[in-house]
């Protein structure tokens, strides 16, 4: 039947292209001076992506991994970094040399939730309609339609040949290795450098060059209770990510995101360390001598703008500020407006719920400081706090002679 033709002439073309980048792996034979003078610095800016020395944290040919413990946000925060660098924007202080184009694939998370965070970050970002735009067209979701092992690598190819992206996301890399163990360093070596190597240096199906984001688990932290350094140890690090070493060997750059711990830890405060090849990046600070960046989670209380998803710098502010936040500071006038919506509620609202109150009505941290002068002279506005232990208990309530 018909159908059955077009299947063969689809097996036929695809064992046609395997052949041919079989032919195109075995490579040529060139003297390192020829590279030197006619190819080697065109070569270099032609696979350049972002600015500087971290150039050679990760260009093009090259992958990094962002490894972490389940459930700690690699996939917002990969996503995260996508959006950012397809805008051309500066992200954990990795700066793009330009807009780069983006392809996406995770096999982790359902429609709904991917439009969740990126409606987070929509919300938290801060950009311009136009640069928000700008960044999502710079960026495709791939649906790999169940595709692992072999046939994963042949689909990826086919996409890198129709899409030419700079970067290529996978969330998680377990979600496509199907079958492999990852345990074996032999059959990872099969997947890595046989398969996505031969498509990250353009030699797989006539796809051009491109660089790659791994997002992996990593190791449970078992080995600690058997007297080793656990997960959290800088000693080895580099062989953070779960399965056999040949992860760490093959991949260019690794990134590791550990929660903070010990006496002055912060909840929801993580350090994002340059494990491998981090001292090109040339973040200043250092963990256990090694280059970090502290990073924190989305803090509904500290941030407003409700539950959303999002990462900031450690110590930054929201990115999303009001022009009022912008301006000299709260007015008495901002201050009784505080207190007259308080007394309008149907119920006395606690201390945090006042607070969230202040930063719907006037941002962030505008809204902060507006709370913060209400609370210093409660009376002055007509108000006082009924007993309560927590934050949570105490009731704001208006003056008994009012």
């Amino acid at each position: 039947g018909v159908s059955r033709a077009y299947a063969t002439i689809d097996v036929l073309k695809t064992y046609i292209d395997r052949t041919e980048a079989r032919k195109k792996t075995t490579g040529g034979v060139q003297s390192a001076w020829e590279f030197f003078n006619d190819n080697g610095n065109d070569t270099c800016e032609a696979n350049r992506l972002f600015a500087g020395e971290q150039d050679d944290w990760l260009s093009k040919e090259g992958c990094a991994v962002l490894v972490s413990t389940t459930g700690t946000g690699k996939s917002v925060l990969s996503m995260q970094m996508a959006l950012f660098w397809a805008g051309g924007k500066t992200c954990f202080g990795i700066t793009p040399v330009h807009p780069l184009k983006v392809a996406i694939i995770q096999t982790e998370d359902s429609a709904k939730i991917v439009k969740r965070n990126l409606t987070s970050f929509r919300k938290a970002c801060g950009w311009t309609d136009d640069e928000f735009r700008q960044a999502m067209e710079n960026v495709s979701l791939v649906d790999i339609k169940g595709k692992t092992g072999e046939a994963f690598i042949d689909l990826l190819a086919n996409v890198q040949r129709d899409g030419g992206y700079d970067l290529i996301v996978i969330n998680p890399l377990q979600g496509v290795l199907g079958g492999l163990d990852i345990k074996s360093n032999a059959e990872l070596s099969r997947f890595l450098r046989d398969g996505l190597d031969s498509i990250l240096k353009g030699r797989r199906m006539n796809c051009p060059k491109c660089a790659l984001l791994l997002v992996h688990h990593t190791n449970k932290p078992i080995q600690q209770a058997h007297g080793g350094p656990g997960v959290g140890s800088s000693q080895f690090l580099e062989y953070s990510c779960a399965g056999g070493a040949e992860i760490s060997n093959w991949m260019r750059s690794l990134l590791v995101m550990l929660e903070q711990t010990g006496k002055n830890r912060k909840p929801g405060h993580f350090n994002l360390i340059g494990a491998k090849n981090g001292s090109w990046l040339g973040w200043p600070e250092r963990f256990d001598n090694r280059p970090v960046w502290r990073i924190r989670r989305h803090d509904p209380e500290f941030d407003g703008g409700g539950n959303l998803v999002y990462w900031y710098d450690a110590d930054s502010q929201s990115a999303a500020l009001t022009e009022q936040e912008t301006s000299k500071g709260p007015t008495e006038a901002d201050v009784q407006r505080l207190a007259d919506e308080i007394k309008s509620l149907k119920r006395p609202p606690t201390m945090t719920e006042a607070r969230g109150l202040a930063q719907k009505i006037f941002g962030n941290y505008f809204g902060r400081s507006v709370f913060d002068l209400l609370r210093a002279d409660w009376g002055k506005y007509g108000l006082e706090v009924a007993k309560g232990d927590t934050l949570a208990q105490k009731l704001i309530v208006p003056l008994k002679d009012q």
